[in-house]
């Protein structure tokens, strides 16, 4: 009801209107009037007995009895605007809330809601606005799944890895494909009828062999087999081809193909020569190969490969990011490492990916290929410390700077010299910095100390103390500033002395005056000054002020503060890697590879803690993670989810899928019966008419409370507290109830074929005033003519202007209007700029005659007193006479 809903308003406006005020005004001013007039009827009576006169009451209550009731016949007009203004604020209030609840329906998208509902529970789905009404059939055969590797067990999180020596990780990132290694079985060699055979001859993904020899007639003869062979056949058709091609062997009779009756059998034969020994050397392959999107040179960190037992390592340095730019850049620092153009790597491209083919051409053993996209050095890197806390001893107080002195200077229990690690003073803009020696325990020996190493650095300087204050002195009268001491340091902290990196710290900590600070170094170079002034800054920015420093000296950090409080707990942690399962995890997690490594606790009797690693669903998702230290074993496999949508096959990442079915999205939980049989899940799109139907009962209520309020504020007898009454007779009533009713009267602007009103939706006003919605009705209308009720509506319109003069629908219309009323320019804000425009006439007219009675009163006063001084003296005169007669008669009375 408007009651309630009104109630939360301001009630600034409430707050300056007084009903009582004006119902009692006329009674006030009588009464006041009737006083006043008596007060001066009294004084006046008084002033016949020559007595004293309290002339100013009688000025102020004549100029009160003047000055009342005009007074409140103005101030009866403010609170009448006053109660004005706070009724207009009601009616706006209220009536922004209908435009809110009729904005929700004038655009036709708000109208469009759609349901999505599914026949099983295991496809979920939304539907957007604009997405098509309908039916669809969605079979789900499989889900997108991550791949999940899992270790094996330690007894802890914490337990040793390699036997603590350090180790590293080669990672194949998700997205960079970097290959599976295979090599093809070259058999063994044996001898046939008319020649020899190699049985047993198994080939690779790439058929990479990477030497053929035979021996004819005792002359050795070499081949390098072509790479790309998708079988047997195909190398022995290769290798006949070159052995045609070999004008040594012209006019031969040589055979090479496969036995017929043993198809992992090569046979190589000739009737007219000696064929005596027959081989074939494997190579080695990596294959299904591929750049990430888009493709970098530096896709690929590393690769390694053994060579006659001897495994070489390198970094890939292609000069294009293309497999034969990769297969180029491999070959050559391959052959630079072995010294020898022995070795040759081919890329052969396959659709998306690619193969590398290593060969030698003197059939030495290749074997073991491997690309990876990123390698983790668990290696300790050499130099690297955070230092040695050196907190303060107890009792030691640093003291509080100011300019050249340091006051309340104390050296500990335990007094010691050696217990403050740093004093520090700045003279003539130069910085000099002093470590006290250990074994002095007064302040007199501190003073001493730092006087005779201030003034060797400077002879000039010298340090005086004073009860417990050290003041730093420069016989020439140079400016000394900033004397500081330190109780707290990290002693020999260093970057690492193996590539150094800003990164090399991962954390600080520092309790200052019992507030802990943390933070992440991040210094501009690897250097010790960059740290402490990474470390100040940052230190000064979390405290809010410039109190706290940090120097370096020596590979010591120093902490002080001008104040003097207490630093303690100095930290700074290195960026190293524990050689345990949670040091792993830390590293593959920081190396932001796509995936993510926790240590996890199965609860097992023994060996509970096993490292998992897991990456993101979709088959181009998978990942691989080698390591001598680590044996991860694939629990399960990345892979895509395949779906088949109203018949058409799908396969995506996620099981998330938003372009099978336009503006809807589908959300796999898990596969539908398939085989012989299968029952796909039964996907209904259809239009949401709940939330409409909801939006028109809020407006039906809206509606009803504007009504209830304009009845309560247009009634003299209303008990509705602040507002009642407060338009009683107001012409913006009468015009905000008659635009109220057109809003739902007539057809709309933009009718549909067979709904054009609101009253086809279920909306009726009756002859009170009180507005009712018909469900029935509505559902009837929603059924069977949908298009035309958003169409009646809205226009089929989506955030049309309200300044647009095109035809808008029912709500769109109707919104217009309540715009126009709300608006600067509309009746209620005239009305209501209106009365305060008369109240600040009345607030003149109040001030006028405030200087008028004032003018008034002094008049009145004025003429009082000289009233006053002339009745006393009549008085005075008349005891005069009084005294006189009585003198005289008793001269003759003899009394």
């Amino acid at each position: 009801m408007a009651t309630s809903a009104v109630s939360s308003t301001t009630s600034a406006n409430a707050a300056a209107m007084s009903t009582s005020t004006s119902s009692t005004s006329g009674t006030s001013t009588t009464s006041a009037q009737a006083a006043s007039k008596a007060a001066a009827q009294k004084i006046v009576t008084s002033l016949s007995a020559g007595s004293g006169v309290d002339v100013n009451a009688l000025a102020q209550n004549l100029v009160d009895a003047e000055r009342i009731p005009r007074q409140n016949a103005i101030q009866s007009k403010i609170d009448k605007n006053n109660a004005r203004v706070s009724g207009l604020s009601a009616v706006m209030f209220m009536l922004n809330d209908l435009k809110t609840k009729m904005s929700a329906i004038k655009d036709k998208s708000s109208l469009s809601a759609l349901t999505a509902t599914s026949s099983t529970p295991s496809l979920t789905a939304t539907a957007a606005p604009g997405a098509a009404v309908g039916s669809h059939d969605i079979q789900i055969n499989k889900l997108a799944t991550a791949q999940r590797s899992v270790s094996a067990g330690f007894a802890s999180e914490s337990s040793s890895l390699n036997g603590g020596a350090p180790f590293k990780i080669m990672v194949s990132r998700p997205g960079i494909p970097t290959g599976d290694a295979g090599s093809s079985s070259a058999g063994a060699s044996q001898a046939i009828a008319n020649g020899m055979a190699i049985s047993d001859v198994v080939l690779g993904g790439a058929s990479d062999f990477s030497q053929f020899q035979v021996t004819v007639d005792g002359v050795v003869h070499s081949y390098t087999p072509s790479s790309g062979l998708s079988s047997l056949a195909d190398l022995a058709s290769d290798l006949q081809a070159k052995i045609s091609a070999d004008a040594s062997l012209a006019g031969h009779d040589l055979v090479v193909q496969v036995d017929p009756t043993h198809p992992a059998q090569l046979n190589i034969t000739s009737a007219t020569h000696a064929v005596t020994a027959a081989s074939l050397a494997p190579g080695a392959h990596v294959s299904s190969v591929a750049f990430g999107q888009p493709p970098q040179t530096s896709d690929f960190k590393a690769f390694s490969v053994t060579i006659d037992g001897v495994t070489r390592t390198l970094t890939p340095t292609p000069a294009s990011a293309t497999a034969a730019g990769l297969a180029t850049a491999l070959q050559s620092q391959l052959r630079a490492l072995e010294g020898t153009g022995d070795i040759s790597v081919e890329a052969l491209t396959n659709n998306s990916t690619f193969s590398l083919v290593f060969k030698s051409a003197s059939g030495r053993t290749i074997v073991a290929p491997a690309l990876a996209t990123d390698v983790i050095d668990m290696s300790p890197p050499v130099g690297l410390s955070g230092g040695t806390p050196q907190d303060p001893a107890v009792g030691v107080s640093t003291g509080k700077s100011s300019g050249a002195s340091i006051s309340g200077v104390s050296l500990g229990t335990a007094a010691n010299t050696g217990n403050l690690k740093a004093f520090s003073v700045t003279v003539g803009g130069v910085t000099h910095t002093l470590t006290p020696d250990a074994g002095g325990t007064s302040l007199t020996d501190l003073a001493s100390q730092l006087s005779s190493k201030l003034t060797a650095l400077d002879a000039d300087l010298s340090v005086r103390l004073s009860g417990d204050t050290l003041t730093v002195v420069s016989a020439s009268g140079r400016t000394v500033s900033d004397a500081r001491l330190s109780a707290t340091s990290l002693d020999g902290v260093s970057f690492a002395t193996n590539n150094p990196t800003t990164k090399d710290f991962r954390g600080f900590g520092l309790t200052v005056g019992g507030t802990n600070y943390t933070l992440i170094p991040s210094p501009a170079s690897t250097s010790l000054t960059a740290l402490a002034a990474d470390l100040q800054s940052q230190l000064r920015s979390q405290a809010g002020n410039n109190d706290l420093s940090v120097t370096t000296a020596g590979g010591q950090l120093r902490f002080w503060s001008a104040s003097g409080s207490a630093i303690t707990n100095p930290m700074l942690l290195t960026n190293t890697y524990e050689l345990t399962p949670a040091g792993v995890a830390r590293a593959i997690n920081d190396k932001k590879l796509g995936v993510t490594a926790q240590v996890v606790n199965t609860g097992d009797s023994s060996n509970p803690f096993k490292l998992v690693v897991s990456g993101a669903t979709g088959q181009n998702q998978s990942f691989k993670l080698a390591s001598s230290a680590l044996n991860l074993t694939t629990i399960s496999s990345a892979a895509d989810a395949e779906v088949v949508v109203d018949g058409v096959s799908l396969k995506r990442s996620s099981n998330t899928i938003t372009d099978a079915i336009n503006g809807v999205t589908l959300n796999l939980k898990s596969t539908t019966p398939g085989g012989v049989a299968p029952m796909p899940a039964v996907l209904d799109i259809g239009l949401d008419a709940s939330s409409l139907k909801t939006k028109m009962t809020d407006l039906v209520s809206s509606f009803n409370d504007n009504s209830d309020l304009l009845n309560q504020v247009s009634n003299a007898k209303s008990t509705l507290e602040i507002y009642g009454g407060t338009l009683v007779g107001d012409f913006t009533v009468r015009t905000v109830r008659q635009t109220l009713r057109s809003l739902f009267s007539g057809t709309s602007s933009t009718p549909g074929n067979e709904i054009n009103a609101f009253w086809q939706l279920g909306i009726k006003v009756d002859e009170r005033g009180v507005m009712s919605f018909d469900s029935t009705t509505f559902d009837k209308s929603v059924r069977t003519n949908y298009a035309d009720v958003v169409k009646s509506l809205t226009g089929n319109y989506d955030n049309l202007s309200t300044y647009s003069k095109a035809p808008a629908g029912l709500a769109g219309d109707a919104v217009k209007k309540l715009t126009d009323l709300l608006a600067p320019t509309g009746i209620l804000m005239t009305a209501s700029e209106g009365a305060n425009t008369q109240n600040t006439k009345y607030q003149d007219d109040l001030a006028k005659l405030q200087t008028r009675m004032e003018a008034l009163l002094a008049r009145y006063q004025k003429q009082f007193a000289s009233m006053d001084s002339l009745v006393g003296n009549t008085n005075s005169q008349k005891t005069s006479l009084k005294s006189t007669f009585e003198g005289m008669m008793s001269v003759y009375t003899n009394k």
